[in-house]
């Protein structure tokens, strides 16, 4: 069994490095949604649709994470 001050390092990496992806998937979205006619970006919609899945994915882990690292 890890000691406890290692986990807790690990979770905190595995949180630092999900913080920044969905930074990155922010910043994405932010970049390229304010320049879309959604009338004619179908295909973009799907796309974006599966990158706000992504985030709802990372926020989730990121909670149970930080539940975790509460918990120790």
């Amino acid at each position: 069994m890890k000691p406890t001050e290692q986990v807790i390092q690990e979770l905190r990496q595995e949180v630092e490095e999900l913080d920044s992806k969905e930074m990155k998937i922010d910043r994405f979205l932010n970049e390229h949604i304010q320049d879309i006619d959604y009338s004619q970006a179908t295909g973009f919609d799907v796309q974006l649709d599966g990158i706000k899945l992504e985030r709802i994915g990372l926020k989730l882990r990121i909670k149970n994470l930080q539940s975790k690292l509460e918990d120790i």
